[in-house]
């Protein structure tokens, strides 16, 4: 499936930027490539830029979904409930850049659910 979402406004009123579309099998394979790196990914998720420490990537839940697990540090929307721990469904990634500043790995109050996930692409070690 591929996502295209609208981001951003320009000045003067213009129409807000576009991004590509980008195939579901590349946003996985972005967010895999932060992970193990354990590097920070700002993402677009449900329409909103957000900037993340990508923990585990894989399948969970009833209808067995892609998700990743993230604990976020910005939303650059809404600063409510920050920083903390969230699922993302993959479906609602549109789009994402593996930043170069790195995060240390592993937080000690982590939420990794293991038991919950049904298959795990790529987890921080």
């Amino acid at each position: 499936m591929l996502k295209c979402r609208h981001v951003g406004k320009r000045a003067g009123g213009a129409p807000p930027t576009i991004l590509a579309p980008t195939p579901e099998g590349v946003l996985k394979d972005q967010i895999a490539a932060g992970i193990r790196a354990r590097r920070l990914i700002e993402m677009v998720y449900d329409g909103q830029r957000r900037t993340v420490e990508p923990h585990v990537i894989g399948t969970r839940g009833k209808f067995d979904q892609a998700q990743v697990l993230v604990f976020q540090l910005e939303n650059h929307s809404d600063r409510t409930a920050l920083p903390g721990w969230r699922f993302f469904l993959l479906s609602g990634v549109s789009h994402v850049t593996v930043l170069e500043q790195t995060f240390p790995g592993r937080r000690p109050d982590g939420a990794y659910h293991h038991s919950r996930w049904r298959w795990i692409d790529a987890t921080v070690t």
